[in-house]
Parts: C-alpha cells; structure tokens; sequence
C-alpha cells in the first residue's frame, strides 16, 4: 500500500469530530490523529518549525532561502458527525472498488494528506526551497471557526504579528458547475477567490402570553413570521461584483452566441445577465445578498400563546454589502413590535487580486494535472472556509478543489458514504508537488 493512502487510511480511523459544546472534543483522538501523520511523515515533523493553537490546531513552517513569497497550504482535520445509516464504518479508511470511504475523505483529510505527501517527497528529495512554506492545520472549521478559540484565527493573528505576508494561500473550497449553468461549451472548475459574509439574525417580539380561547390582535409569531414572508418575496438586489465579472470574462471564448458577447462585456450587458443568473439559485446566490427563514419558535404547548415568537433568518452578505446594510433593510420592514439581534457576523472577505499572474499559476498547475479542465474561472464563494482569515495577510486567496472526482462525489460531503476516488488522489498530490514547483522551488 502506497504511503499516502496508508496515511490517510489512518487518519480516516480517527473521529475528529469537532462540537460547538467544546467539552464534547476528546483531546486523545485529536492527539492520536496527530500522532498517525507524523509517524508517516517524519520528515516535516522534524525540519518544520511547529506551532500549536488551541491545543490542536498547527502551523507548520518550512524556512526556504527567501521569505518575501512564502506559500501557504491550508486544512483542518476535524470532521462532522455521522448517522448510523452508512454501508461502509464511517471511521476504518473503507477501500472498495478504488475508492476509500471515511468521514473526512473529501472534507477534507483527502486534500490535508494530498499536502503532507507532497511536502514530505519534496523534503525526501533534499532540494532545497528557494521561498518559506506553511501548513495550516486546523481543528475547529467544522463547527464555526468564527467562535474565540478559532484555530485558523489564531494562525493568521500569529503570521500577522510576525510581520508575515503570504504571497499564496490555497485552501478548500472549489467547485465545479455544469457547462448547461454558463451556456458555455466545456465543464466549469471554479476557484474561490472571496467569501460572502454570513450571520444569522433573529426577528422577536415579546408578549404576555396567555390562553389561545382569548387571543389578542396579534400573536407574538405574527410580525416575525411576516417579515420572514417579506424577505423571501423581496429578494436583495443583484449586483454584478468583481469576482462575477472576471468569472465571465474567462467564460466568454467557450460561450455562445449571445452570451459570449455578455460576457466579454458584462457591465454593457448587466441587465441580461442578471436575468439569465436569477433563473438559476446557484449563480443567482453569487450576484446578491440571500436571507432565508431557517428556524422558528413560539409557544411550547397547542393552546397557549406564545410569550415569545422569534424566526432566525440566515444571511449570506455579497461583497458590495455589510451586515449594517441588511440590518438597515430589515429595520425598514420590520414590524414596529420586532426586535432584530445577532451574536456576530462575518463580513464579506475582500476578492483575491487576479491581474498579476498568481491565480494563473495556480489555474495552469490545475490544467496541468487535468487536462480536460480547460475552464478554469475564478468566482465567488456562497459557502464559508477558514481561508477567510487570511485575506488580512494575503492579496491572493484561493479555494480550489485538487480532485475532479469531487464533482461526482460532492454528495457526499457531510452525508453518508463520504468517498474519495483514489486516482482522483493520486491526482491531488501531483496538483500540490507541481503547486510548489512553481511557488517555493
């Protein structure tokens, strides 16, 4: 058995399940799963220098013989909980058919071993790096990076007070769209070049309550549940962002008529554009805000009015917004007896720079290794990485998804069955060692 799928084998076996109640994490499977990739990779235990977070999130640092464009390759190892419906153990390194099944295959030790196996062969070779290099290996993404003990935090707070600037992050999070989605004439791999912002919000009125036989105007539900109907009817505006407009650019020479012409000028065309995206839920989500009613609570009991009626509203905030901005929509909307309050929000992250060839190193490295990707755009990211954190350290953030069996597999992810294709691995660890051909060597 190869060293690479051994080691993920072993990691696979660990249930580094990460709980928001902290006190649920048990620190010896944490330990354990350390343990397991250092008696595989010896090497970068022993050259790197290592900082620990949190008790369980590392930064490992390879010194190269420059330190002006070090690089940086991000994963967490922990995972989320499984159901008891799986076919394979969700936590044994399951091989079957070419495939190794496990919690955490694709999300994401898969990719976090792609990075060690590369590294370590690197380190074997004994050549030298001409740039620093980092791993990033955190514990907590899964369960809301974005609390105090945020492992990813913690790192780019200690780069930053360190003086460092990454030249080059790459975390997870790319994706693939059918070429249908684009009306162009080739498969979309998409790397993530920002974030949304995200919070969630609570709309609650206050009421005394009482017996349902004698009901009052008005329940407390009301007013909530009306602006949860208010905003669901009354989409945010659609803006056509940077991180859209360079995606359409790219796509315009695989196009067609007319959408290669929208496409190689977006802004002139924005109104069509913005019809064909709000067809479609999934671009539509990349040119607006989107606030959805999750959750909702009143009364415990059939007949009796609820003293409080609350809904939860998740919001994803695009990159021309801020929460103040959505806040100051729903205040103008709300009904007069509704408080609306949230615990914290993240802010959209600022979009990766793409006009000075980075992205295009890692897009050509991408093509490289699959050469039927010949459409690789940068976008937007809907959905929330560690990665965010380093926008304050780096002009250039990606997201990418080394393995193109993700886009068949994608399912998976944080379900049943969780599987990683091993020639689509084997694939990932020849992105990452071409990855630091072309950045550290």
């Amino acid at each position: 058995m190869k060293r690479s799928v051994s080691a993920l084998k072993a990691i696979l076996s660990y249930p580094t399940i990460s709980y928001s109640n902290r006190s649920l994490m048990d620190d010896a499977i944490f330990e354990g799963c350390v343990n397991a990739l250092s008696s595989h990779y010896p090497l970068i235990f022993s050259h790197a220098q290592i900082f620990t977070f949190h008790k369980h999130t590392y930064l490992f640092h390879l010194k190269g013989k420059y330190s002006d464009k070090p690089l940086a390759l991000m994963g967490h190892y922990d995972v989320v909980p499984v159901s008891k419906t799986w076919s394979v153990p969700p936590f044994e390194g399951h091989i079957q058919d070419n495939y190794i099944y496990g919690r955490g295959a694709l999300d994401m030790k898969g990719h976090l071993i792609a990075v060690f196996e590369s590294v370590e062969q690197l380190l074997e070779s004994n050549t030298p790096l001409l740039q620093d290099l980092y791993i990033m290996m955190g514990h907590n993404e899964e369960t809301g990076s974005d609390e105090h003990d945020s492992g990813a935090e913690a790192m780019m707070m200690h780069l930053k007070n360190q003086g460092v600037h990454l030249h080059c992050v790459i975390d997870e999070g790319g994706d693939f769209l059918d070429q249908k989605h684009l009306h162009v004439s080739e498969d979309i791999h998409v790397i993530g070049i920002g974030e949304k912002g995200y919070m969630d919000i609570i709309a609650m009125v206050n009421d005394a309550g009482g017996h349902s036989s004698t009901p009052p105007n008005q329940s407390a539900l009301v007013e909530p549940m009306q602006l949860g109907v208010y905003v669901e009817t009354h989409k945010f505006k659609p803006y056509l962002n940077p991180a859209v407009k360079e995606m359409l650019k790219r796509c315009a020479p695989f196009a067609s008529f007319p959408y290669s012409l929208y496409y190689t000028f977006p802004t002139l065309f924005k109104p069509f554009i913005f019809q064909s995206f709000l067809k479609d839920r999934k671009l539509a989500a990349h040119i607006r805000t989107t606030a959805v009613t999750t959750m909702s609570g009143g009364s415990s009991s059939m007949n009796v009015l609820p003293q409080q009626g609350w809904i939860n509203l998740n919001v994803r905030i695009a990159p021309h917004q801020s929460s103040q901005d959505v806040f100051q929509t729903l205040n103008q909307h709300k009904g007069s007896r509704v408080v609306l309050k949230s615990d914290f929000a993240n802010e959209p992250t600022k979009i990766s720079i793409l006009n000075d060839g980075v992205f295009d190193m890692v897009s050509s490295t991408l093509k490289k290794v699959y050469p039927h990707m010949k459409l690789v755009v940068p976008a937007l990211m809907i959905a929330a990485t560690d990665a965010r954190y380093m926008h304050d350290i780096s002009d250039h953030v990606f997201r990418v998804c080394p393995f193109d069996s993700m886009k068949e597999d994608k399912h998976t992810v944080h379900a049943d069955d969780e599987r990683l294709s091993l020639t689509s691995f084997e694939k990932g660890i020849d992105f990452f060692s071409q990855l630091l051909s072309a950045f550290v060597l």
